[in-house]
């Protein structure tokens, strides 16, 4: 081992050089982006294993694939996952308030909600999840309390599955948000 203080320099260098090896993208500093998170979840995976995963957790595979003109705050993506009959639905809602009441997030999932539990036939099941764009740190909120009982809601009352619920916030965070989280 070379312990000769031009060693030492020419490692941490190395090493400066592997954190920042990733080409900039064009995507980096956009507010509801985290390139830097997506190349730990997606990067250096072969398609089956990419396949596999986007099938395990579909929301932050649609989080992740998500258009950048999509992504601004108060848009709201709705996915609807039928399970062994049809092909999965992304809904992109972008004039959502930037603040919604409980009885407005209601409002905006209840068509989807509704037209999904009618495709659903008898005996099969159907899921609903939502990723919505926000401000603020990466921490659940109120908002986020207010998107999961909306979906919960809307979920019980169709008979569906609730898929998640998912947060971005500006900085590019993605914040899976649980039953704890709405207490």
């Amino acid at each position: 081992m070379n312990t000769t203080p031009g060693a030492a320099s020419a490692s941490a260098q190395s090493k400066h050089r592997t954190k920042s090896a990733r080409p900039r993208s064009p995507y980096d500093g956009l507010p509801y982006e985290d390139e830097d998170g997506y190349e730990r979840r997606w990067g250096g995976l072969s398609e089956a294993a990419k396949a596999d995963l986007s099938r395990s957790d579909p929301l932050t595979f649609v989080a992740d694939h998500l258009p950048h003109r999509d992504r601004a705050e108060g848009s709201v993506v709705v996915l609807l996952e039928p399970v062994g009959f049809g092909q999965p639905m992304v809904n992109v809602i972008s004039d959502v308030p930037r603040n919604p009441t409980a009885q407005e997030c209601y409002r905006l999932l209840w068509p989807f909600a509704t037209a999904a539990g009618q495709a659903c036939p008898p005996g099969g099941r159907a899921m609903i999840g939502l990723i919505h764009h926000r401000r603020g740190p990466a921490v659940p909120s109120l908002l986020d309390q207010r998107w999961l009982h909306a979906v919960q809601q809307a979920a019980q009352e169709h008979g569906l599955e609730v898929l998640g619920v998912m947060a971005r916030t500006a900085s590019g965070a993605l914040l899976p948000i649980a039953d704890a989280d709405a207490a």
